[in-house]
């Protein structure tokens, strides 16, 4: 009877030291969340950067119909250049303002900076796209 008293609490225990030591790696973050973050932004960025040429070429061939285009029409046009302009110009400008934190930095502060950078980066990525998919549709009524 004592053997199963014994059993039972050593397996209590074993329960509450585990949700303890879960407990504890969920306050303190492991040192490879910053790497997991920043490889998360860098895949985001090449993905967005890879987008670029496309937004370029629309570029051009807005600019081409704009030359023989009537008052709707080119309203649309200049409407979606000015889209693909701005979304050129934040990725750029988030391109020249980001770096990597300080390490010396506390470990929390540098994931809370690499969770903001990653949330900008995915804002851009979506209005490039949304940029490119508007755009194309524009194109593709006009031929």
């Amino acid at each position: 009877m004592y053997r199963y008293i014994f059993i039972l609490l050593l397996g209590m225990s074993a329960c509450n030291t585990g949700s303890t030591s879960v407990e504890n790696k969920a306050a303190t973050p492991p040192a490879d969340s910053f790497q997991v973050l920043r490889s998360e932004l860098m895949i985001i960025h090449d993905a967005t950067m890879a987008r670029m040429d496309t937004l370029i070429l629309l570029q051009k061939s807005l600019k081409d119909q704009l030359a023989g285009a009537h008052s709707p029409e080119k309203d649309s046009i200049l409407a979606n250049l000015g889209r693909l302009k701005k979304s050129d110009d934040e990725m750029m400008d988030w391109m020249s303002q980001y770096s990597d934190p300080n390490e010396k930095l506390p470990q929390t502060a540098r994931l809370m900076y690499m969770k903001t950078e990653q949330a900008k980066i995915q804002r851009i990525q979506g209005e490039i796209e949304q940029s490119i998919r508007m755009a194309s549709q524009q194109i593709s009524q006009h031929n």
